[in-house]
This record gives C-alpha cells, structure tokens and sequence, in this order.
C-alpha cells in the first residue's frame, strides 16, 4: 500500500518521486519504482511499476553487465 498523503507517519509521494523506490518495510530490497499520481494535489491514488516481471528485470541486467550504455 501507498500512501499519497504523508499525514500519520506514513510516507507519501507526490510529483517528482518517479523513478523512486518502493521498498519492503525496513529493507533495502526494491519492489516496485514509483510512476504516477492521480491527481493535482498529491492526495489520491499512485501507481508503481514492478521490477520483478521477466521483462523488467531482463533490461535492469542488461545495464548491470554492460550489454547497454
């Protein structure tokens, strides 16, 4: 769950936060980047990407051994 709204110690995203990671609670582990909120004021609802699809996680090995720039 994401929250949109950083109001009870929650977290938040807004504008600007694409691209960030959405981590497993008290881990550096990526699950997901974030990618788009719904609306003007950063309050409803955010989506993510996941990165554990085939196909994502093939691109993210790419750069990793340098078969892409």
């Amino acid at each position: 769950r994401l929250a949109m709204n950083p109001g009870g110690g929650s977290g938040g995203t807004c504008f600007g936060d694409s691209g960030g990671p959405d981590l497993v609670g008290g881990t550096n582990v990526v699950l997901a980047v974030n990618s788009y909120v719904t609306n003007v004021n950063c309050s409803g609802v955010g989506y993510s990407a996941r990165v554990d699809t085939a196909s994502v996680l093939s691109w993210i090995n790419d750069f990793l051994d340098g078969t892409l720039p």
